[in-house]
C-alpha cells in the first residue's frame, strides 16, 4: 500500500513539475531561506554559480539518506575537480528541521557551508519554495514527510532551472556530466 501512495505522489509531482529550462518567476529567487549557520539567504544570492538542489527531510528514512549520500559524494568530487557549483538541500519538513537540526545534519554529513548549504526557513516560505519547483510531500501518521518527490534540480549560473534529474545511485555522475553546460 505504501508503495502505491509513493507512486501516486511521484505521478502528481510529475504532473505539476516545473519544465526544464523554465524561467522561474523572480519571486522564487527572493524567497528567504535560512542556512545551517542560521543566516538568511535567497537563491538569487547564489547566482554566478551553477546550483545543484534537492529537497530532503532529516527524519525521512527512505530516499532522503540516499539524497544526502549523493550530495556528500558530489561535494567531494566537485572539490577535487575544482568546480564552482554549489549544492543546496532544502528541507521538506521546516517545522521539525529548524536551522539547528539542519546544522546537525550538515555536521554529520561533513558539509562545507561554502559548498553545500542545508536550508530551512519559515514553514510558509519553504512551502512556497517547494510549490515553485513542483515538489510534493506527504507526511505519514508519524508526521514525517517520507513520501515525496525525489528530484535533483540543476540551476544555471543565471538562476534558471536548466535540468531535472531523478534521484538515483548514479545521480552524481549525471550531475557532473551536466554541469559543463550550466
Amino acid at each position: 500500500m505504501r508503495w502505491m501512495l509513493a507512486l501516486l505522489v511521484l505521478l502528481a509531482a510529475g504532473a505539476h513539475a516545473v519544465p526544464a529550462r523554465a524561467v522561474l518567476t523572480p519571486v522564487v529567487s527572493t524567497i528567504p531561506l535560512i542556512d545551517q549557520r542560521g543566516e538568511r539567504f535567497t537563491l538569487a544570492a547564489l547566482r554566478g554559480h551553477p546550483v545543484v538542489m534537492t529537497f530532503a527531510a532529516t527524519r525521512c528514512t527512505d530516499a532522503c539518506p540516499l539524497a544526502n549520500a549523493v550530495f556528500a559524494q558530489l561535494q567531494r568530487r566537485l572539490s577535487a575537480a575544482h568546480r564552482d557549483a554549489r549544492l543546496l538541500t532544502v528541507t521538506l519538513d521546516p517545522r521539525y528541521d529548524t536551522p539547528f537540526v539542519m546544522a546537525r545534519l550538515a555536521t554529520t554529513m561533513g558539509a562545507n557551508s561554502g559548498r553545500w548549504i542545508l536550508a530551512s526557513g519559515a514553514p510558509g516560505d519553504v512551502a512556497r519554495f517547494m510549490r515553485a519547483y513542483g515538489v510534493v510531500a506527504q507526511a505519514g501518521k508519524d508526521g514525517v514527510p517520507d513520501v515525496h518527490s525525489t528530484v535533483i534540480y540543476l540551476i544555471d549560473r543565471r538562476g534558471r532551472l536548466a535540468k531535472r534529474l531523478l534521484l538515483s545511485t548514479a545521480a552524481a555522475d549525471a550531475v557532473l556530466s551536466a554541469l559543463p553546460a550550466l
